[in-house]
């Protein structure tokens, strides 16, 4: 895999994969519409997947991405600048398109 610049279908593959690894699910369980916290995926499982992405994006992940885009195919939709489909043709902002400032402080509350 191109560390640097992930594919949308490879960086999805890779979250698939990697979340049911986490979360002990079969590869066929893992709805990439489904949100992650209802695949089993808690704060602390968040807060190492956030880094693995960024190792693999070779970038900062902040592990507030991960409960903005809930689902697999929205958080790979914002990590690669791209919109679902749906939301896009809809007119509908995605999810969280809002972001605060990069300097802003953030708390990991477990």
């Amino acid at each position: 895999m191109n560390t640097a610049d992930p594919t949308r279908e490879t960086l999805r593959t890779w979250l698939i994969e990697r979340i049911a690894a986490v979360g002990g699910l079969a590869l066929a369980q893992v709805d990439p519409t489904t949100p992650m916290t209802d695949l089993g995926i808690g704060s602390k499982d968040a807060v190492v997947l956030v880094g693995e992405l960024g190792e693999l994006l070779g970038r900062v992940v902040s592990p507030v991405e991960f409960w903005q885009h809930p689902t697999i195919d929205d958080l790979v939709g914002y990590l690669t600048g791209a919109e679902p489909a749906a939301d896009a043709a809809a007119g509908v902002p995605a999810a969280g398109a809002t972001r605060a400032a990069a300097d802003e402080p953030i708390a990991v509350v477990g």
